[in-house]
Formats: structure tokens, sequence, C-alpha cells
């Protein structure tokens, strides 16, 4: 109960008190229409009030006071009118929480989604990129329906008081027997439930591995197939279905067991209840008949009751899962926090950098200046730490000792979203999305038009081959630009870099998949940047050499300025 509660008032996106507020009306209506059945049947059986139970006394005492005529006919319609518009709030309210439900799922995957981009670098790649995919799709469905199964847990809990208050206005004892017959079905069932809690518990767990993995055989598709080693992936992977499979087998059970095993329970109690009522108690007819109605909703409403626990407690690991991940990604936020600032008025300068990935160094006490304008050059080996370099100026790390200057301030103290929107970054591994041309240079920045593109295009050399392709800019890529050649590809890269007009154009190893002619095109076009950009190209190829207006050797974690000489 504690849980239903808490995920219904704790929901984001969720006006829960409003829901609340028509499920107390709805249950008031209730109350008042079963209660006017007491006085109704009294005068068809002739009875005195004054006899009558004291449920049947205040409803009579009530209408007195409300003018309300103690006519059949009139009572009548005023019974049917009040379930009608007791059901018509039930509709709004339950209709609410439903929208409500959408909205827990579709903040979800919004909050989902930027809390992975305002995370640290460090922590994403600990993290793997399956388990976000994961909330974003079919595990935020499973919060919603969390929300959902508590809001119609609470519905229920209050037409269950209200069937229970009014058996007590009709006789105590009685209503000390159902609570008592309640508290055995529910003892009863609670095996059940647990299990349903286990069962769901095990099924998130499952469903995050397996989406994950899978997440990460087709990122390696082409690979495994290419050498035939998907039998032991498929069978890890196989293994993960016959997990989640178990787990939806005992959700079933546990399931359909609630209800049938409510069934039981309750045709039992309602039978022993009715005995009590006429046998022991000795209740008049006006009571009892009252009383069956009361019996039959709130023996169905527990059942109801007993349902919605069963289904909260098999999507709530999820939600509480989703809303885990969540946090752990805005715990690991980085500080967006600093100084703006406009350009690169004189450079860049690493001043006696050192860092470190757990007990390996990685720099070394590292120090040099990237004059405004230049094109500066890291060559070496694979390894030595360059990339590292670069993921220092773009604050993916911080470093372990000295710091980075942009115009001698010290990038701590800049807005790192202010600062790398100066940024023009072509990785290693370029990776396209499945889009268009267009889409892929704009990345849905819809303040850039077709003849900024053009722009982009033409400044990476790739204006050419894109008006030949028979859709142009509307040109389908691929998955990854598996359409492009690798050549087409890092021109793609590059123009995506530059359509934002960037200070500072960052280019790591973007050369290093490519054949000596393609990678001489591409180092020509760099070339042709040079003095309207700030352009680091970072690689282990000595042909960019000839290039650079300066160039620096790297080699286990140290940076040294080499004399410009000539590439072979």
């Amino acid at each position: 109960m504690k849980n239903a509660f808490r995920i219904f008032f704790g929901a984001d996106g969720a006006n829960s008190w409003l829901v609340l507020f028509c499920l107390i009306l709805a249950s008031t209506l209730e109350l008042f229409s079963l209660g006017i059945f007491l006085p109704l049947i009294s005068q068809w059986a002739g009875q005195d009030l004054a006899s009558t139970s004291a449920l049947s006394q205040m409803m009579a005492s009530l209408l007195q006071k409300l003018y309300v005529p103690l006519d059949p006919p009139f009572l009548i319609l005023l019974v049917v009118f009040g379930f009608m518009l007791k059901f018509a709030i039930s509709f709004v309210a339950l209709s609410y929480a439903g929208i409500s439900r959408a909205k827990v799922a579709t903040n979800l995957r919004k909050r989902s989604i930027a809390s992975l981009f305002n995370a640290r670098w460090d922590f994403l790649l600990a993290q793997r990129s399956g388990a976000l995919a994961n909330v974003v799709g079919g595990q935020a469905n499973q919060a919603g329906h969390a929300y959902s199964a508590s809001a119609d847990y609470i519905a229920a809990l209050f037409q269950v008081s209200v069937y229970l208050l009014a058996g007590i206005l009709i006789s105590v004892w009685l209503a000390v027997i159902s609570v008592v017959l309640g508290l055995i079905a529910t003892f009863v069932l609670k095996k059940l439930i647990v299990q349903s809690r286990h069962a769901g518990e095990e099924h998130t767990k499952a469903m995050s591995s397996l989406v994950a993995q899978v997440s990460d055989l087709l990122s390696n598709l082409k690979p495994i197939k290419a050498m035939n080693r998907q039998n032991e992936l498929v069978a890890i992977a196989e293994t993960q279905i016959d997990r989640l499979y178990n787990a939806m087998c005992r959700q079933s059970i546990s399931k359909y067991g609630m209800r049938r095993g409510a069934d039981i329970i309750l045709t039992a109690s309602l039978g022993i209840g009715l005995l009590v009522a006429i046998v022991y108690l000795k209740l008049d007819v006006s009571e009892v008949m009252v009383l069956g109605l009361v019996a039959l909703r709130g023996a169905d409403t527990f059942q109801q009751l007993q349902g919605y626990l069963q289904a909260l407690n098999e999507f709530e690991s999820a939600y509480w899962n989703s809303y885990k991940l969540i946090d752990d990604f805005n715990e690991k936020a980085e500080n967006k926090a600093g100084q703006s600032i406009e350009t690169i008025s004189h450079g860049i300068r690493f001043e006696k950098v050192s860092f470190s990935h757990g007990t390996k160094q990685i720099l070394r006490d590292v120090s040099f200046n990237l004059p405004k304008g230049s094109l500066s050059v890291f060559i070496g080996p694979s390894g030595t730490g360059k990339t590292t370099l670069i993921d220092i100026l773009l604050g993916l790390y911080l470093p372990d000792q000295g710091g980075v200057f942009i115009d001698d301030i010290s990038l701590k103290d800049i807005s790192l979203p202010i600062w790398r929107q100066h940024i023009g970054y072509v990785p290693q591994d370029l990776i396209l999305l499945h889009g268009t041309i267009r889409e892929n240079i704009t990345l849905a920045n819809t303040q850039f038009d077709d003849a900024d593109i053009w722009r982009a295009l033409e400044l990476a050399r790739a204006a050419e081959f894109v008006h030949e392709l028979d859709c142009q800019l509307d040109t389908i890529v691929g998955e990854f630009g598996s359409k492009l050649s690798g050549g087409q590809r890092q021109r793609i890269g590059l123009a995506r870099a530059l359509i934002c007009n960037p200070k500072l154009l960052i280019l790591d190893e973007v050369t290093s998949a490519l054949d000596p002619e393609t990678e001489r095109k591409i180092c020509n076009n760099v070339a042709g940047l040079k003095q309207r950009y700030t352009i680091i190209a970072v690689t282990h190829s000595p042909v960019w050499i000839s290039i650079a207006d300066q160039t620096f050797s790297v080699d286990c974690g140290r940076i040294v300025k080499t004399e410009k000489m000539k590439a072979p």
C-alpha cells in the first residue's frame, strides 16, 4: 500500500491531487446512493424507521433536512442519478489517471535523454548504451503502467472503505466479520503478491540485460557475421531470453492465481456473511437486501483491489529502476557553471597537465601553446595519449594536475556548454545517423538552411559528390553511413563540424582508416581551412606534417614540439 501512494503522489508530470479529489467525490456519491436504498426498502417493507439501522435512520433524516420527499419513485430516480454521476466522475478520474500515465512515461523518456547528455564522460563510458535505451523504450511504458495500477488501487481502496463504512452503519458485528475475512484473504494471497513482485524485478533485470546485449551485438554485427562468430553470442542472448521467459511465466501464475484465489475466498466470505446476518444477527429484510448489494459490490471491488495490487507489484520495479538510473546520471552531471567566452582571441595553452586512468599515467607534465589561426598536428603511435589530450580540451576529462587556458582563462572557470559551442569536432570513429545527408550535417538544428549546408559542404570539399547523388541533400546514408565510402563519410563529418562556423576545429585520427590517396585529399581540404579556424589534428600518419604550422610528437604521455620537416 505504501508504494502505491509513493508512486501515485511522487510520479513526475501527474496531477494526482485532482485524481484523488474525483475519487473521493465518487466514493461519497456511492455511499449516499447506497444509503438511500435503506429508507426506500423500509417503506416497501412497512417498517418503522425508528426500528431500523443507524444508516437507515441517518439517511432518512438527511433526506428530510434536504427537503427530499421520501417517495419511492423519486428515491429510485435519485439512486439511479447518484450512481450515474458516480460512474461519470470515476470515468473522469481514471481517464485523467490514464492521461497522467502517458505523462509519466513521456517525462521519464525526456528526463532519461536529458540526463544522458548532462552526465560526465567518465561515468558514461562505464554504462551500457542498451540500459538507457531500455528505459526510453519498454521500461518507461512499464513505469507508466505502475502509476496507472497505483491509481486503480487507490480508487478501489476508497470504494472498499465506502462499503466497509456502510456495513458498520448497518451492523458493527458484521463489519468486524468482514474485516477479519478480508484480512484472512489478504494473508492467503500475500504469497502470490510477493511472488509477483519478485517476478517483476526479475523481468526488469532480464529485459534490461537483453536489450543492452542486443544493442552491443548490433553494433558489431558486420565483424561477427564476417567471422561466423555468432553461435556463442546467440547462445548467451538465448540464456537471457529464457530468463525473461521464466519471469513472465511466474508473473502469469501469480496474476491468474490471484484472480481465481480471490474468487474462491470472496465467494465463501459472502456466503458466511449473509448466513451470519440472517441467522445470528437477525437483520430485517431491507437491511439484508442492502447488505447483499453492499457485499456483492464490496466483494467485486476487493477482488479488483487485489488485482491492482498484483499489477502494481509486477510493474513497480521498472518504475523504481528507471528513476534510479536517472538519479545516477544526474548525480554524475557535469558542472555547467562558469563564465561565457565569445571567441579565441589569442590561443590555447596547456600548462603542466598530467592525467591518469586509474593507476595508468596517460599524460605527464604536458605544456604547449596553440596560437589562434594555426594548424597544430599531434603525431605519434596509437595509445600514447593523443585522444586523451583532446578529451581534456573538450572538457570531457579534468586534469589531475595543471590546467588548460583559453586566452589566459582557465577552462575549469568557463561554462562547458558555451565553450563547446565554439568547437567543430570530427572523431576517429565517425558514425553517421541513419538519415539524410541534410540531417547528418544539421543534427536537427533548424537555424541552418540549405545555403548553410552547401557552404559547409564546399568548405569540406564534399559539395561535388553530393551534387552527383540522385537525391543530393535528401540522400539516405544508410546504417552508420554504410552507403557512402570512407572518404565521403569523413567529408560529411567535416561539413557537420564546419556548419556552425567554429572557432576551434578538432580532427581526431580522421584519416586513420582511409587509403593514402583519400588521406592526401582530406589533408588538402584541411590545408585550405588554415587561418579561417584554429585547427588541431591528431594523427599517427606523417602525411599531415607537410600542412602543419607546428608539429608535436606524442609518446609515453610526453609531448615534444618538433622541427618542421618534409612529409614523406
